[in-house]
């Protein structure tokens, strides 16, 4: 093809390399997400249209987290529309075990109800998180800070399934009992997870020999 100038011939190329990043990251191919997005930089330049946060999402898929959090934290610092490279921000500090870090990114998340997908996400990891460190009245201080994880017009069942799940390990953590039975009773409505089933049992269990 023949373009007017070599302006117009970079542009189109980068969007040939923007399309072929998409097919990349839809396929998985993470590492060649990554070139692919160079590739585009290197003829289009960074101020070029498109999804800017693939690379940063493609390292933490590669459990390349630190990397991740730069790459991440440069799409922060010079974008408005953050929201995806937040979260794969928090979870590479998660992984990375810097969790108070990671906990600041979710709460902005959780926060911001622009996306109710990423949001309803970081709240469940901060919930996550605080289970981890043995926070339990943290965690429901969180889930009474974010009703809408439990707003059925809202979120998918299986999305139900957890939060409900998560509330009722943290309430058989306090030792309020019937409350975490109701919360696993409510999760099994909405998906069969292994764990709350046995959480279940195992509160019917505890329940009875409190009244024998």
């Amino acid at each position: 093809m023949s373009f007017p100038n070599e302006d117009d011939k970079d542009a189109a190329l980068g969007i040939i390399y923007e399309d072929v990043t998409s097919v990349a990251r839809n396929t998985s191919q993470y590492a060649k997400v990554i070139a692919d997005y160079e590739a585009a930089n290197s003829v289009a330049g960074v101020n070029r249209g498109g999804t800017r946060d693939w690379k940063c999402y493609a390292y933490y898929k590669l459990h390349h987290f630190q990397e991740a959090v730069g790459e991440c934290t440069r799409q922060i610092d010079t974008r408005r529309d953050v929201g995806s490279a937040r979260y794969s921000r928090a979870q590479s500090y998660e992984q990375l075990r810097n969790y108070d870090a990671a906990l600041a990114d979710y709460a902005l998340i959780a926060e911001d109800g622009s996306n109710n997908y990423l949001r309803d996400g970081a709240v469940i990891e901060m919930d996550h998180i605080n289970a981890l460190l043995g926070k339990y009245a943290v965690e429901i201080q969180i889930f009474d800070k974010y009703p809408f994880v439990f707003d059925a017009s809202l979120q998918a069942p299986d999305d139900l399934a957890a939060a409900y799940n998560n509330r009722c390990f943290a309430y058989m953590k306090l030792g309020e009992l019937h409350k975490a039975l109701d919360d696993c009773t409510t999760s099994l409505r909405y998906g069969r997870m292994p764990d709350a089933l046995q959480k279940q049992q195992e509160l019917q269990k505890r329940l009875r020999e409190q009244t024998t």
